[in-house]
Parts: C-alpha cells; sequence; structure tokens
C-alpha cells in the first residue's frame, strides 16, 4: 500500500471519525507521525501525581497550578492546594532540587 492508498483509506467517512476520536488530527489534518512510536509523547497526571513524580525524582514542589492561576499570578504551594482551585489545561510545576 503507497501513501496515496493511505490517504485514500484514512479519507474514507468511518475511519476520518475514528482518527479524529483518538486524536490523530490535529489543526485539521492528519498526523502522520501517530502512527509510529516515536516522542513525542504526552502523559495525562492529576496534579497530586504529577507532584508525587517529582517528589520520588528529589525535586520540592514550590508552585503548581493552570494557566488559571499563571495569569492570576498566584501559583499553589501544593496539589492539595489547587484541588480547591479552577484548573483547565496543562499544569505547571515550579520546582527546586
Amino acid at each position: 500500500m503507497n501513501h496515496r492508498d493511505h490517504k485514500q483509506l484514512f479519507a474514507t467517512s468511518e475511519f476520518g471519525t475514528w482518527a479524529e476520536r483518538e486524536g490523530l488530527h490535529f489543526g485539521g489534518r492528519f498526523q502522520w507521525g501517530a502512527l509510529f512510536d516515536r516522542g513525542p509523547w504526552v502523559y495525562w497526571y492529576r496534579p497530586e501525581e504529577a507532584a508525587a513524580e517529582l517528589r520520588d525524582a528529589g525535586f520540592r514542589v514550590v508552585g503548581i497550578g493552570t494557566l488559571a492561576q499563571i495569569r492570576a499570578g498566584q501559583m499553589c504551594a501544593s496539589a492539595e492546594e489547587l484541588r480547591h482551585q479552577p484548573t483547565r489545561g496543562a499544569l505547571f510545576c515550579v520546582c527546586t532540587k
């Protein structure tokens, strides 16, 4: 199967729906690199999980938050504190070693 055949296969509505559901489309285009096992990889963490992973790696979390906290200029001191704040999107952590 050549590259053109792959494009035709992905253009079908049934497969396109699957590709969209699996997150293989970005910016309206199919992401061919998603079919190969190479980086970058996305990991989904709850704030408590991320803070624990960082602590286990020898870091001390001094600030944690999402874009809402960054825009407000008020990062939370702990994942537990962040639990009571509005969160959406990427998680940002400020750490010391």
